[in-house]
């Protein structure tokens, strides 16, 4: 039994089609075994999905570990109208960063709302521009440590790149 539950754990958890073509050379997607501490029992906390450029297609997030080692980054894949995909490396751990299992991935839909960032709540000056407040106009990927800080990466449109804003300290 327990087999068959992991076989279908690897089939439900493993990027699937163009995601998994595109794995960046030196990483690898999470699997089965890396569900431990705070992913264990987690439904998907190393992938969202959502439009996160606004082309109309849907992408994907994901926290990808080093292969053979211990290191771990967050890429995007944004999809493109003829199926391909291009992968963007958004951030990558520290040597002496806390294990991935500590954070967690969350789609931030689109809002009319503005949210006061980190800088604008006055918990540090704003670097070159960081703005005060921000209002997320396509969906955007949330990068947090449980329980701690957090950061969005927000695609701007005018220099098609994320910008990384850090929401709390």
């Amino acid at each position: 039994m327990r087999s068959i539950l992991l076989t279908l754990a690897v089939f439900l958890w493993a990027p699937q089609g163009w995601a998994a073509s595109l794995t960046p050379s030196g990483w690898r997607f999470p699997n089965p075994s890396d569900r431990t501490g705070e992913w264990e029992g987690a439904a998907s906390p190393f992938h969202i999905r959502g439009d996160f450029n606004g082309d109309g297609f849907v992408d994907d997030a994901w926290i990808l570990l080093r292969k053979g080692g211990t290191g771990w980054a967050i890429f995007a894949f944004l999809r493109r109208g003829d199926g391909t995909a291009r992968a963007i490396k958004l951030f990558e751990a520290t040597p002496e960063s806390s294990s991935p299992q500590r954070f967690v991935l969350e789609t931030i839909r689109p809002s009319k709302t503005s949210f006061r960032t980190a800088c604008g709540k006055g918990y540090f000056e704003c670097g070159r521009g960081e703005p005060l407040t921000i209002q997320f106009h396509l969906p955007s990927i949330s990068f947090c440590l449980r329980e701690s800080s957090c950061s969005v990466f927000v695609w701007q449109p005018s220099s098609a790149r994320f910008q990384r804003i850090r929401m709390s300290d």
